[in-house]
């Protein structure tokens, strides 16, 4: 179901509402966090609605109450009795500068319709006069007073002429559907209608597109097509499935021509119905995002490993400079090649060594620092695929934050389930994985020399952050083999639980070792500080996300903390975090009243008190992701 306008949508929308230029702004009401409306007059009474990250429209049925006005009051002062003089697209933008005339000063409101978008007012100066929210990004800050930066531009497909397409496919490492969407600004729905219109399969390869003329001629007509019937063929309508509203389009598509589809007089009319009372999703559907999102996270942290992984290959080859130069240069003369060379192929001009326990392939005919440089270059690459990542997971959040939560009520707990004594592993921070295997880690220094003096076993696990402060982590084996999904969430545990957290990163690295690969003998002459260790031996690193979840389980009854994919496994209610704002103490308050809403006070007193709850949190400040509630007696 759609949940806000695309890239095409804004330029049919505004396209339309050009006949809204010299109207007369009248009262400017706020009825949201997000949600702003004009009451303007043409030839008639209008009401414009924009509701920041979502959609732009006039509509016929106006909120009716409005919340308090703070954003809406300097509005009124500023721009009403003033008469609108220009409506524009950004480019090809989710983004829509609306020009307004008052008292002969010139001023512009902004809105958003991308995700985490804003409404603000601009003076002729572009200097922000008042903001819906006010945030500041790495790029930019939406603050009163300061200077609007608008945010990167997005690809037009409108400047997608034949030499154009053919860069855009050349240099694309998707399939030709994604490559599309996102270099060449159509979204997704509209490069699918691209590939069905020229008949293309969507999942072919970007590369092999571009080695056929024939394939490309196919696109650009298809891309050409597609723009004409934006400009010359709309047909505004909602697209139903099974009775359900599920798109609003302005031209007829492909994909839709077997759904029922209602059509309307102005694309518009067609959004305000769509939008209008839209019901909310299934309770199921949270269980749909939250497996995306999972799915995202996970996508998210392979490609920050990946990336690391570029990086300190290219880095070995300089680290060993001479022994590479060495091992190529006997590979050009043909002679016995260095033990470092693990493989060669001619075929490719590429060779492989073996450097610090990993495979690094090398150009035969060309220096080490070309070698590096495309290491260097494969980083480059997934540091763009992070950022999409990372976009890809704030929108799943969004949709998280605005789908219905289960109704709960009290029960479910019982003061008998409370372990009458403490397990020997609780002085420790710890969890079950969702394995099944116990890990614990230390909570400082002391319980760090205690974990490695009386705990750590030969047949264990060990792992550690690469970052000031992180706890000794182990894996109790048991003599098991141990899966990927336990030594991720254990990873997971050291990284979060060490000042990486505090430092508000996204994600960090850890490396997995042996206990016989733990020392506290240090080299000549070093010293090694309380809870500190030597490692020795070759390690295997690991680059995971940041998150972090705080539970209750019910049988036992009692608190529990860790990855949230291993909390969630245990736990009736739990609570994800990520790194934010809120200080240890004040975030293990919250929860803790959040708790009381589900369990007798008493109860919740006895198995999370606050400084409980405190003990089990992260370093440094915290924010509430989500929250999460299941078992018998805790919703209905």
């Amino acid at each position: 179901m759609k949940h806000e306008m695309t890239g095409v949508d804004v330029h049919c929308i505004v396209d339309e509402l050009t006949s809204l230029v010299g109207a007369k702004v009248g009262k400017v009401y706020q009825h949201d966090e997000d949600l702003v409306r004009l009451t303007l007059a043409k030839g008639g009474r209008h009401n414009l609605l924009i509701q920041a990250g979502r959609r732009l429209h006039l509509t016929q049925h106006p909120p009716i109450t409005p919340v308090a006005p703070q954003f809406a009051m300097l509005a009124r002062k500023l721009i009403q009795g003033g008469r609108i003089t220009s409506i524009s697209q950004q480019g090809f933008d989710r983004l829509v500068m609306i020009g307004i005339e008052r008292a002969g000063e010139q001023h512009t409101l902004v809105a958003e319709l991308f995700a985490r978008g804003n409404v603000l007012l601009l003076d002729e100066e572009g200097r922000i006069e008042a903001s819906l929210r006010q945030f500041s990004y790495r790029e930019r800050s939406l603050r009163t007073g300061r200077q609007y930066v608008l945010p990167p531009p997005q690809p037009d497909p409108r400047e997608l002429d034949a030499a154009a397409l053919q860069e855009v496919l050349r240099s694309s490492e998707a399939d030709v559907v994604r490559t599309l969407a996102t270099r060449a600004g159509l979204g997704g729905l509209y490069a699918e209608e691209v590939c069905a219109l020229s008949g293309i399969d969507k999942h072919m390869s970007s590369s092999e597109a571009f080695e056929s003329k024939e394939v490309l001629g196919a696109l650009e007509s298809a891309i050409a097509a597609l723009l004409d019937r934006l400009e010359k063929k709309r047909r505004p309508h909602i697209v139903l499935e099974r009775g359900e509203r599920m798109d609003c389009v302005p031209v007829e598509l492909v994909r839709y021509e077997k759904h029922e589809r209602q059509y309307f007089d102005s694309f518009s009319h067609a959004l305000d119905e769509f939008f209008l009372e839209q019901p909310p999703e299934p309770v199921e559907q949270r269980g749909l995002l939250e497996r995306r999102l999972e799915s995202q996270r996970r996508t998210l942290a392979r490609y920050e490993e990946e990336r690391q992984q570029a990086l300190r290959k290219a880095e070995a080859l300089y680290a060993h400079y001479m022994e590479v130069q060495r091992a190529l240069e006997q590979l050009r003369a043909s002679k016995s090649a260095e033990d470092i060379v693990v493989d060669v192929a001619p075929e490719r001009g590429m060779a492989a060594l073996l450097l610090d326990g990993m495979r690094v392939e090398v150009l035969l005919e060309q220096g080490i620092e070309q070698s590096a440089q495309r290491y260097y270059e494969q980083a480059k690459k997934l540091s763009r695929k992070i950022e999409g990542a990372k976009r890809a997971i704030a929108e799943t959040e969004r949709l998280m934050a605005e789908s219905p939560r289960p109704k709960r009520k009290k029960g479910g707990f019982l003061a008998e389930n409370i372990p009458k004594k403490q397990a020997w592993y609780e002085r420790f921070r710890w969890f079950y994985s969702s394995d099944g295997f116990l890990v614990i880690g230390g909570r400082d220094a002391d319980t760090n020399e205690l974990i490695y003096e009386k705990y750590m076993e030969k047949r264990d696990l060990v792992l550690h952050a690469q970052a000031h402060g992180a706890p000794l982590t182990l894996i109790k084996t048991g003599g098991k083999d141990v899966p990927e999904s336990t030594i991720h969430e254990a990873a997971v545990f050291a990284v979060s639980y060490s000042n990486v957290w505090k430092a508000g990163q996204y994600s960090g690295e850890c490396y997995l070792v042996r206990p016989e690969q733990v020392s506290k003998t240090p080299e000549s002459g070093e010293y090694i500080p309380k809870g500190s260790f030597v490692i020795r031996g070759r390690r295997e690193y690991h680059t995971v996300p940041v998150a972090a979840a705080v539970g209750i389980e019910q049988k036992p009854l009692r608190l529990i903390a860790g990855p949230p994919s291993a909390v969630q496994k245990r736990a009736a209610i739990w609570f994800e975090l990520e790194p934010g704002e809120l200080m240890r103490d004040d975030m293990a308050k919250r929860i803790y009243r959040r708790l009381t809403e589900h369990m007798e006070r008493g109860l919740a007193k006895k198995v999370a008190a606050p400084e409980r709850i405190s003990m089990a949190l992260p370093p440094g400040g915290s924010r509430v992701r989500s929250e999460h509630l299941k078992g018998e007696g805790i919703f209905e």
